[in-house]
């Protein structure tokens, strides 16, 4: 699977339809808290991705470093909407 056109269209869909919770935090299209509560620590990208559709951002890897970040909500935290995973491609 190619993430990198898949995290370009996600960008653009979330920029045209990009929804908005109660507390004006914006999520990406398909996102829920119920499918965020199911990604479990060893779950590969392509499980997250199954569960959580197109992140509409998408960090790292960055020089020096294999772990990644992809992003569902904005502005994100650590206990929402945010799924890192290690070098093996694994959710952390």
């Amino acid at each position: 699977m190619e993430y990198g056109k898949y995290m370009l269209l996600g960008a653009l869909a979330f920029l045209i339809c990009g929804c908005k919770g109660k507390d004006n935090t914006m999520y990406a299209p398909g996102f829920s808290e119920e499918a965020m509560r199911q990604v479990s620590h060893g779950m590969t990208t392509g499980q997250v991705w199954e569960l959580l559709g197109n992140p509409f951002i998408c960090w790292g890897p960055i020089q020096g470093y294999e772990e990644f970040v992809w992003e569902y909500s904005f502005p994100a935290t650590s206990t929402h909407g945010t799924v890192d995973f290690d070098g093996k491609k694994r959710a952390s």
